[in-house]
């Protein structure tokens, strides 16, 4: 597929046209920004390790038989996809449990240490559903397939920081 002219940009990624006009292609940028925007800049290989994620999370989903738009990943950054119409939603995944979800737990603050801890002995297609409520259970965090998406981003860390990847290991946590 030929890249061709961009049609949106946004704080995560650029997305292109391309020679079908049933595609369009994904590029993930090393962009960062905090305090809803207050705070900006770069993250080295955010953009590579957001297109893996990404990538893997889409092909787990359609094993489940959920239809996406993931067609292929075609570099590390770059990843090839059906063109469809955004449903304008943003989900945003922490590993403290903080504002209005620790409010309603009833906690002052809550870091999913235990998912660290645990992560290493599992790999992240390892961490079944009991395994993640377990661990969620343990932080007092309620379980459900948003917090699953964080635990197993904990359990790549884990596997990342065990084999001396730490640039990895930090940028997955945060990811998480």
């Amino acid at each position: 597929m030929e890249k061709r002219e961009q049609l949106y940009e946004g704080k995560a990624k650029k997305v292109f046209a391309c020679d079908d006009p049933a595609y369009c292609i994904v590029d993930y940028k090393d962009d960062a920004t905090a305090f809803n925007g207050e705070k900006k800049g770069t993250i080295l290989g955010k953009g590579v390790i957001n297109n893996r994620v990404t990538n893997h999370l889409m092909q787990m989903i359609a094993e489940k038989g959920v239809p996406t738009h993931f067609v292929k990943e075609l570099s590390e950054r770059e990843t090839l996809v059906k063109r469809v119409t955004i449903i304008p939603l943003e989900v945003i995944i922490r590993n403290i449990a903080a504002g209005s979800m620790a409010k309603r737990l009833g906690i002052e603050s809550n870091v999913l240490s235990s998912a660290l801890v645990d992560a290493g002995e599992h790999g992240p297609d390892t961490v079944d559903d009991a395994e993640a409520d377990r661990i969620l259970a343990e932080e007092g965090l309620p379980a459900g397939a948003n917090a699953e998406i964080a635990v197993c981003l904990l359990v790549s860390a884990a596997e990342a920081a065990d084999s001396g990847d730490r640039a990895l290991a930090t940028q997955l946590t945060v990811r998480a």
